[in-house]
């Protein structure tokens, strides 16, 4: 899924992928590329409520660009590879919480 990253190094590159997709090993020591694992945080109830907690309390400040309904993530989508976006780029779910 990510293996063309790998054509994209020079020989001896190193690939720190921010997303997830599978690389093949073999073609990563064929193209002598090495490839970094990324570790990601167990997401739990407790981990949201923290991050919550330091959003309410106004120490983790994150700026939202824009909103889009589910129905326009196309438009999201489209924004999102502009590179102009100001902020994090939201989809909503749902209208309101339930």
């Amino acid at each position: 899924q990510g293996d063309w990253l790998l054509d994209t190094l020079k020989p001896g590159g190193q690939l720190v992928p921010i997303a997830w997709g599978s690389y093949s090993s073999e073609q990563a020591t064929n193209a002598s590329v090495t490839v970094h694992e990324v570790q990601y945080p167990l997401i739990t109830s407790a981990y949201l409520e923290e991050l919550a907690r330091l959003i309410d309390t106004k120490w983790l400040n994150v700026t939202i660009d824009s909103i889009f309904p589910l129905e326009e993530t196309a438009n999201a989508h489209i924004k999102s590879e502009s590179h102009r976006a100001r902020g994090k780029i939201v989809i909503r779910v749902f209208s309101e919480l339930q």
